[in-house]
């Protein structure tokens, strides 16, 4: 019988259905239901829940490649319950007639952009319209 280590790297990922009692049950034990900003905007009728573990804090634990997600909506918003995750975000310029008129010049560049969020930040963004990565 093989035992799990309890300092074992590890990441993963799921997806729960509105509707389903499931996602009640795992929204009612986060520390918040939807950003204060984003109250009345409406929502997916989907929700994706990410985590894992690193087993010490010298080195990055690796989420998902460089992508874009193939989503209709236009944004997403991302609660970080604890430890700490750096986002890597590089405007997608395939998707330029999609921008805001007005976007930031950063929207029409290849520069890529690091944001690290800690416990309680949230990151908004349309993944859409941004390479992104963990």
């Amino acid at each position: 019988k093989e035992q799990c280590n309890a300092k074992q790297r590890w990441y993963a990922s799921f997806l729960i259905q509105k509707g389903s009692s499931a996602l009640s049950n795992a929204l009612d034990i986060l520390p918040i239901k939807e950003p204060r900003a984003l109250q009345g905007v409406s929502h997916t009728s989907c929700v994706w829940f990410f985590f894992g573990r690193n087993d010490d804090d010298s080195h990055n634990l690796r989420g998902k490649a460089e992508h874009v997600d193939d989503v209709r909506n236009d944004g997403t918003w991302h609660l970080q319950t604890s430890g700490s995750k750096t986002w890597r975000l590089r405007p997608n310029t395939n998707a330029r007639q999609s921008w805001p008129p007005g976007a930031p010049p950063l929207a029409m560049s290849q520069q890529v952009m690091e944001v690290t969020m800690h416990r309680g930040d949230i990151l908004v963004l349309n993944t859409r319209l941004w390479f992104h990565s963990t």
